[in-house]
């Protein structure tokens, strides 16, 4: 998976501001107003063949090739102040403000997970404003739904891969977002349709 254009989308905002912590993690779009270490978007340093393999042996199933290059590229994302967010391996508990982690992908499949999903539904990220899940669906296609937090057979909404995804939900939260990198209004959900 090339996500390439995906980062290219993210750069729109490094007028606010771009950094690079020690754990290899990238910050895009420092928000002062929300917090002293608030920024708009954060993506971590992607995973070795190693640790995709540890992660593996973590979660009891094996990793879709879609989702394994994009953690090659990048160990999760969140997105639009968590708006959402791309789950990955945390590799650490630090309560170190400046030791930014995504959020670990084990808590939706091992702990939380929910109790309808089928054994090829791989969990991935969520949306802050209600919730709900998006997750993997592998085996034939790497189709990927956004499902309620606590049902993943009322599938939402879909699309055809983790690029398609990540590609048209950019696209459409931009637009909910000004140039600063704040939500233009606070009371429109911002889950797509």
């Amino acid at each position: 998976m090339d996500i390439t254009s995906i980062f290219q989308k993210l750069s729109k905002y490094k007028h606010l501001g771009i950094e690079h912590t020690n754990n290899g993690a990238t910050l895009i779009g420092k928000l002062p107003k929300l917090a002293s270490e608030a920024w708009l978007h954060q993506s971590f340093k992607g995973l070795n063949e190693g640790e995709l393999k540890e992660l593996e042996v973590d979660l009891t199933t094996n990793i879709p090739e879609d989702f394994r290059s994009f953690l090659r590229a990048t160990n999760g994302l969140n997105l639009f102040s968590t708006t959402i967010s791309i789950f990955g391996r945390r590799k650490s508990n630090s309560r170190d403000a400046y030791n930014f982690e995504p959020f670990d992908i084990k808590t939706p499949n091992l702990f939380e997970r929910p109790k309808d999903a089928k054994k090829n539904c791989l969990f991935i990220g969520s949306y802050n404003w209600d919730g709900s899940l998006i997750f993997i669906e592998f085996g034939e296609t790497d189709t990927v739904y956004r499902c309620e937090r606590y049902s993943s057979t009322n599938k939402l909404n879909s699309w055809i891969n983790l690029a398609s995804m990540l590609d048209s939900e950019i696209d459409r939260l931009s637009s909910l977002f000004d140039d600063q990198g704040y939500v233009v209004n606070d009371d429109l959900p911002t889950t797509p349709p």
